[in-house]
């Protein structure tokens, strides 16, 4: 059983996808042992979680839930292309 904030995710990343197509979003599951090295690289041990990566690269790393529109911002944030 998920949590109820775990539970808004699917439909974040609908709206993410939507909102961000130039970004590949990926959700998984932390308790998948074909997870596992995923789940220790970004010591993933609370959900939900968001972690952006820029060129392979953690850019940023968001713990628990707020809401769809803040993280939007935080992904608007690491979206924009400097002029």
């Amino acid at each position: 059983t998920w949590c109820p904030q775990c539970e808004q995710v699917p439909e974040a990343v609908r709206v993410w996808k939507a909102d961000f197509p130039q970004v590949a979003f990926r959700t998984l599951d932390i308790n998948d042992p074909a997870n596992a090295a995923l789940v220790k690289k970004h010591q993933a041990t609370s959900v939900p979680r968001l972690v952006l990566l820029r060129m392979g690269h953690v850019a940023h790393t968001q713990h628990g839930w707020t809401s769809i529109a803040r993280y939007a911002k935080v992904l608007a944030m690491f979206t924009q292309v400097p002029d």
